[in-house]
């Protein structure tokens, strides 16, 4: 993401165009980028995560363990940087294991694993 998006010969840094989506409506918009993280751009600023490590087993199921705990952080009134910890959580136990379900945490083992990272990973990247 350090060099932006490129389609069709138009280039867009990535801050500007999370910036260009929450114009034209909605207020919080992510991007992932694989094993580089992920990107939130909402009312707190933007913010970047990084991907945790872990043994990929399998990949189905991460971007939708990702967004989906995301989501219902964000919903909670968890902090964005926060959150994305805890999506982070719940993508890399979804690829640690060969099916879609099986490595996903509950509420009570999510907290817990986003608190064995320590102090949010997340880094705020512009306001």
């Amino acid at each position: 993401m350090q060099r932006g998006l490129l389609v069709h010969g138009l280039q867009m840094g990535l801050v500007t165009f999370l910036k260009a989506m929450q114009d034209l409506g909605p207020s919080r918009v992510v991007v992932t980028d694989g094993v580089d993280g992920a990107y939130l751009a909402g009312p707190d600023g933007v913010f970047w995560h990084p991907a945790l490590p872990v043994d990929v087993i399998g990949s189905a199921g991460a971007g939708d363990a990702f967004c989906s705990t995301l989501t219902a952080a964000l919903a909670e009134g968890i902090a964005p940087p926060a959150a994305l910890t805890e999506a982070a959580c719940n993508a890399a136990a979804a690829v640690g294991v060969v099916d879609t379900t099986s490595g996903l945490h509950d509420r009570s083992s999510l907290a817990e694993a986003a608190a064995r990272l320590g102090p949010d990973k997340a880094r705020r990247l512009a306001d």
